[in-house]
């Protein structure tokens, strides 16, 4: 697991071909969470840990009052439940079918083995062709993407990003 990484490497695939609808929030701790996933050592996508102390400062971002732990559920309810749809290789009556899958298989608090409260994150596991398989792929860079406020800028912005990358194999300037 690459702790101090803040890249995340998708595959193309994912940004290009497939169909989501998710906040800024849960676009940033997504990103934070597959930063967190080295490809070149991870056969399976394992479980990322990310700090409370972490994941308040994304949920609640500026925001003093409330309840963090109100909205902790909240966001672990909601994220359990969105889905995305992805284009497969697979035609009936001339159209591509399209698959559907969730993000997450589970959220669970757990303690780090420092002994820090921590939420544990366990990716879907059909999600490893997209995060672990990676042929042609974007690197985003988690820490450009935490000033977005809107889930619409932080999908072009990974859009964009993985169209640059595109290009920057075959031009001099990108």
């Amino acid at each position: 697991m690459r702790e101090n990484s803040t890249i995340a490497r998708i595959e193309n695939a994912l940004i290009f071909d497939s169909k989501y609808q998710l906040t800024a929030k849960e676009q940033k701790i997504i990103l934070l969470l597959i930063s967190k996933i080295d490809p070149t050592t991870q056969f399976g996508l394992g479980v990322q840990l990310v700090s409370l102390k972490d994941l308040e400062k994304i949920i609640n971002g500026k925001r003093i009052s409330g309840s963090f732990r109100k909205e902790l559920n909240q966001f672990a309810s909601r994220i359990l439940q969105k889905q995305l749809a992805f284009k497969t290789n697979y035609v009936f009556r001339g159209e591509r079918l399209d698959g559907h899958m969730n993000w997450f298989q589970s959220i669970i608090p757990t303690l780090t083995e420092s002994g820090e409260m921590a939420m544990e994150f366990q990716f879907s596991n059909r999600l490893k062709p997209f995060l672990l398989d990676l042929k042609e792929y974007a690197r985003i860079n988690y820490s450009e993407v935490i000033p977005l406020r809107s889930g619409f800028a932080a999908r072009m912005f990974q859009i964009f990003r993985a169209h640059r990358d595109k290009k920057k194999r075959y031009e001099k300037n990108s």
